[in-house]
């Protein structure tokens, strides 16, 4: 599962190696971009596209259509408002035995909220990387 898919390099790359479901919060306009990516890239066959709304996460009757051995997800807090609905999405969606990958730059708004949540349910393990923007000068 690929959580807040945008605009489709997350869902897109887990299509080359298994079958993925792509999805998006907000805007919905995100998923009509995110359709496009699939096409353009031929992963209509392996990438399926839905509407997810974190917040109906934390209805306690919600229970996902599917649990994910794998759940990816890249650059998706932005406000502490919002950390109890991508925590309890996130820990809905990914299996018992599954495992959830997130990135996001440290400092973000939320983050540590988001992190504190997760951790009062499950295991959490933090790694550091550095992203390099690489630039053919000569290109330019």
């Amino acid at each position: 599962l690929t959580l807040g898919g945008g605009g489709g390099g997350g869902g897109g790359t887990a299509s080359k190696i298994m079958s993925a479901t792509a999805v998006d919060y907000q805007p919905k306009e995100l998923l009509h971009n995110l359709a496009y990516a699939i096409e353009l890239n031929g992963l209509e066959d392996v990438c399926q596209l839905a509407h997810l709304d974190w917040h109906s996460s934390l209805h306690p009757s919600f229970v996902p259509d599917r649990q994910y051995d794998v759940v990816i997800g890249s650059d998706l807090i932005y406000y502490t408002s919002d950390a109890a609905a991508l925590a309890a999405t996130i820990l809905a969606h990914t299996a018992p035995t599954g495992v959830a990958y997130l990135m996001c730059e440290r400092g973000r708004r939320g983050l540590d909220e988001l992190l504190r949540l997760i951790r009062a349910q499950g295991d959490v393990e933090e790694e550091d990387y550095t992203l390099l923007e690489m630039v053919d000068k000569d290109a330019q």
